[in-house]
């Protein structure tokens, strides 16, 4: 009697260990990331940007919208040229690209990106994120309600024409909720 009581008892604990073994493998495996891509480990949402300028200069993001704080962006160079992020507040910017291209092509270097109104900077003071062909690169600032242009502001001469990246299309605008 003893025997079958101790059996019991056994049978009882082997199959409680089986359901917490079973319910640890079947529970959340959430490491921290969305299976979009969403969040990584320490509460960032991230964006993936992919640079194309083939037939057409393009920041393609793989979300619009994101929710206000830690943001990482992901940037994949898929294009024959270097491209740069810059993170700021919806704004023209447009005369500042024009004074830049008309200085490029007097064969003159004009910085623009300190008079660009809240440039968005990480926390190591850095404002823009350069990635070569070929290669990706993140970025990690944090972003308050609003809307926000992301943009490559590069403007070279190739050949004999004038190349302003954003005017060609190589920006995003990014909304943080």
């Amino acid at each position: 009697m003893k025997r079958t009581r101790l059996l019991t008892i056994a049978g009882a604990l082997l199959a409680m260990l089986a359901l917490a073994l079973l319910a640890g493998a079947c529970g959340d495996d959430d490491d921290g990331e969305e299976a979009d891509g969403g969040t990584d480990g320490g509460g960032a949402t991230t964006v993936n940007i992919t640079a194309q300028d083939g037939d057409k200069y393009e920041f393609v993001l793989d979300k619009t919208s994101v929710p206000a704080g830690e943001v990482t962006f992901a940037l994949t160079n898929e294009g024959d040229l270097e491209h740069e992020l810059l993170v700021y507040p919806a704004q023209d910017i447009g005369p500042l690209l024009e004074e830049k291209v008309a200085a490029v092509k007097a064969g003159e270097e004009l910085s623009i990106s300190s008079r660009i109104e809240g440039l968005v900077t990480d926390a190591a003071g850095e404002h823009e994120l350069e990635v070569e062909p070929g290669k990706s690169g993140t970025f990690t600032v944090t972003l308050a309600r609003g809307t926000y242009e992301l943009g490559c502001i590069i403007v070279e001469t190739i050949g004999s024409e004038t190349i302003d990246h954003h005017s060609e299309g190589m920006r995003a605008t990014l909304t943080v909720e």
